[in-house]
């Protein structure tokens, strides 16, 4: 049986609501020092010691008394987790480029325009109808949400540095010089 994550979406809505109110596993889900940012005073404890059985307790949570899962969860428990985790994955991909729509302009949503900044928060979540709850859990984990830029295709940044550096035209010097040996700098000693 195939778990049915794009047909059901009660499935991800209980998915994205445990990991909204289960932060300490979101750490260790999420962020790298995971464990490490845990208060071992709080009684704020993860519910598992790692990834996997984190993920064992989401699918316990959401598949053990599911009506069409249920009985097939009590004989494969391993195959739901590692959905658990798939599906997961799957949201995280979604994720990243609708995020990254936010600052797409280089200057990020003018605060200024509300109706752009409206409007594009509106089609991002007709597109990704979770994407509020869990920009509340990865906003700030750089492998979620990275921000990466490019420059435009053809623009030739190198040449235009060289241009400022060598204001003369001169294409600079050659590598293959014939008949004649380039000075070699001094060695420096550091006694």
């Amino acid at each position: 049986m195939t778990i049915q994550w794009q047909s059901d979406d009660t499935l991800t809505d209980a998915l994205v609501t445990w990991l909204t109110e289960h932060p300490p596993d979101c750490r260790i889900l999420f962020y790298s020092d995971g464990k490490k940012s845990l208060d071992s005073n709080t009684s704020d404890r993860p519910l598992g010691k790692d990834k996997s059985q984190i993920y064992a307790v989401i699918a316990q949570v959401i598949f053990e008394n599911h009506p069409k899962y249920g009985s097939e969860y009590a004989n494969g428990q391993k195959k739901f987790r590692d959905s658990v985790n798939n599906r997961i994955t799957s949201l995280k991909n979604k994720y990243k480029p609708l995020k990254a729509k936010f600052s797409a302009t280089g200057a990020g949503v003018v605060p200024l325009d509300d109706a752009s900044a409206k409007n594009l928060q509106e089609e991002v979540c007709r597109e990704f109808p979770w994407y509020k709850e869990l920009d509340a859990i990865w906003h700030s984990n750089p492998s979620f949400a990275a921000k990466t830029t490019s420059s435009k295709p053809g623009v030739d940044h190198a040449g235009d540095m060289y241009g400022l550096v060598h204001p003369h035209g001169r294409a600079g010097p050659s590598a293959h010089t014939r008949g004649a040996t380039r000075a070699q700098p001094p060695l420096i000693s550091l006694h």
